[in-house]
């Protein structure tokens, strides 16, 4: 069971094997330096999709139910690790430099747009196109059992 917050909201994720393949690229072949590049994923993914390619990477029927953002909050505090140490600032209740949440709604009043859509770096710097979230969730498999 998967319980979170956002079913429907699209999010652009990266496996981190592009990250680590760009940054090989970056050391190891010319015309990088003094370069800054936006890494993305091939396509924005939701919630929703992610838990049912996961389902599918697992062969088997993963629910999901859409909690509160406080709620999510709590789940993840009580989880430990990086998702205790990353919930305020997943869930919008910070500002990414850690401050309160200024946004209007209570929410944190990022303007997160430039990674709402897919870049080509990943794909010009390593001559392949990103990972998708199906492929990520099948190279962590052992991390969901």
């Amino acid at each position: 069971m998967v319980r979170y917050p956002f079913a429907d909201e699209p999010m652009n994720l990266i496996h981190e094997a592009d990250i680590a393949a760009v940054a090989v690229a970056a050391l190891l072949h010319d015309g990088h330096h003094g370069k800054a590049y936006t890494l993305t994923g091939p396509a924005l993914v939701t919630v929703r999709e992610q838990v049912q390619a996961i389902g599918q990477a697992l062969g088997e029927h993963v629910r999901y139910e859409e909690v509160t953002r406080e709620r999510a909050r709590e789940l993840m505090k009580a989880q430990g690790g990086f998702a205790a140490e990353t919930a305020d600032l997943m869930l919008g209740f910070v500002e990414y430099d850690g401050g309160a949440a200024s946004g209007a709604d209570g929410y944190a009043d990022q303007d997160w747009s430039a990674l709402m859509r897919v870049w080509p770096d990943v794909e010009q710097v390593t001559g392949r196109a990103p990972r998708d979230y199906a492929e990520w969730a099948r190279d962590h498999l052992v991390d969901f059992r």
